[in-house]
């Protein structure tokens, strides 16, 4: 497990660390003309909508920051324990990771679980409380 998941009661490493919208149910709206010529829309899900998302706002954190941020789970785990989380995430408390079909899975719950992680971002919130999380090792 590693060191900045300490206090979360695990006995090896938990994932997720964080979510972003991933249901299909909502998902994100995709046009491809990469194979007919002409765009064909589809919706996707899943790591193909939420990975992208957080790369950008990786990408956000870095331009505010003025260089790389390098690895960012630690300063993460340590803000999302201040008095920040309730701003910089959005918790999800209800729900569970299970797929249609399958057995159940994790379910969601207050504060980090591994449903969720620690939920979604606020991304106007997190920018800048992330940036100064790394940069000056204080987080808000």
């Amino acid at each position: 497990m590693p060191s900045y998941q300490s206090g979360l009661n695990l006995s090896s490493r938990g994932t997720p660390d964080v979510s972003y919208n991933a249901a299909i149910h909502g998902g994100v709206l995709v046009a491809n003309s990469s194979v007919l010529g002409v765009p064909v829309f589809f919706i996707v899900g899943g790591t193909s909508a939420g990975s992208p998302h957080w790369a950008a706002i990786v990408a956000l954190a870095n331009q505010l920051a003025g260089h790389p941020l390098g690895f960012l789970n630690p300063a993460i785990y340590k803000l999302a324990q201040t008095s920040a989380y309730a701003s910089d995430f959005h918790d999800i408390t209800i729900g569970n990771n299970q797929m249609p079909g399958t057995i159940p899975s994790e379910n969601a719950g207050t504060g980090w679980d591994e449903a969720s992680g620690w939920g979604t971002p606020n991304v106007a919130n997190l920018l800048p409380d992330l940036v100064a999380c790394v940069t000056t090792a204080t987080c808000p």
